[in-house]
């Protein structure tokens, strides 16, 4: 089986040429976000990263968050990409590792890329309480 370092840069190249259909990008994010739900508490905080990274996604493939740089898009929906490898450098169906290289890889997009993520859920803070004023005018 190939190595993580092969099997991430594998899925990365992968996250380039999703990019290009938003579509695909909502699907796979949808993906992500059900299998995090199925594995929560074998992800512990991984959880919560992978949530945002999959709103993060789902926004700029929806038009409305388009503030990112490329690489951080390619380097967060790779990460995506290696988490729904159910065959990856420690296979999802060991029971009490198969997360550990998912979560570490997850843990590491976030160190690298945690300002853009910041800076997403600041937008992402903005917009939600823009959207809750807008419907307290209208009552």
């Amino acid at each position: 089986m190939a190595g993580e370092r092969e099997l991430l840069q594998r899925a990365e190249r992968q996250a380039e040429e999703a990019l290009a259909t938003p579509a695909r990008v909502n699907r796979i994010s949808a993906r992500a976000r059900a299998k995090a739900e199925r594995y929560r508490g074998r992800l512990g905080d991984a959880f919560g990263e992978i949530q945002a990274i999959t709103r993060l996604l789902t926004a700029w493939a929806q038009g409305r968050y388009r503030v990112v740089p490329m690489r951080t898009l390619v380097a967060l929906l790779g990460a995506l990409l290696y988490f729904l490898m159910p065959l990856d450098a420690v296979p999802d169906f060991i029971l009490a590792l198969g997360m550990l290289d998912d979560a570490a890889i997850i843990a590491r997009v976030i160190q690298v890329f945690r300002d853009d993520l910041k800076i997403f859920r600041q937008w992402e803070k903005t917009n939600q309480e823009a959207c809750t004023e807008e419907g307290s005018d209208n009552e």
